[in-house]
């Protein structure tokens, strides 16, 4: 099972097309692998800035579609979620099924098949997701002078950083 972001769009009839959330204006076009090795595309609606990823975590992806989340089923081709922001930055997959965490400049937001966390205000102006190791995110956060580490245990939401906003 496989998920890549196209740069470009493919041609016309290449590939079989799946709009999802009434494409119109900035989109984000993935190419996706099923488990029956059958490659199709999905077009998603974007959100407010340029962030475009996609993780899969055991047939479940999260596509980040300029930053708009949806959390999709690969195999059935349909949404299970989509965000309420538009302005995700990041996402890590969990290391448990249907698990993701993703950020905006400010959060940092846990989905199991909708949002099921959501952190206060941890940063100034911007969060980088490191990994995912044993079920605790490694990232750092922006102090307004310089990158401080951080953890979360996805488990217990239980968050340890040196500096507090």
């Amino acid at each position: 099972m496989d998920a890549t972001i196209l740069k470009n769009k493919p041609m016309s009839g290449e590939y079989r097309e799946h709009f999802f959330n009434s494409p119109k204006g900035e989109t984000t076009t993935v190419l996706f692998e099923d488990n029956n090795y059958e490659e199709y595309c999905g077009i998603f609606s974007g959100g407010d800035i340029q962030e475009s990823k996609v993780v899969v975590n055991e047939g479940i992806a999260f596509v980040l579609a300029k930053g708009k989340g949806y959390i999709f089923d690969v195999n059935k081709r349909a949404i299970i979620y989509h965000t309420e922001h538009s302005y995700l930055t990041d996402v890590l997959s969990g290391n448990t099924p249907n698990v993701f965490v993703a950020s905006t400049f400010t959060e940092l937001i846990v989905y199991q098949n909708e949002e099921s966390w959501i952190s206060k205000r941890i940063s100034s102006d911007g969060i980088n997701l490191r990994e995912v190791a044993n079920n605790i995110l490694y990232g750092q956060v922006f102090n307004f002078f310089d990158w401080v580490p951080f953890t979360l245990n996805l488990e217990t939401y239980e968050y340890d950083c040196e500096w507090e906003f």
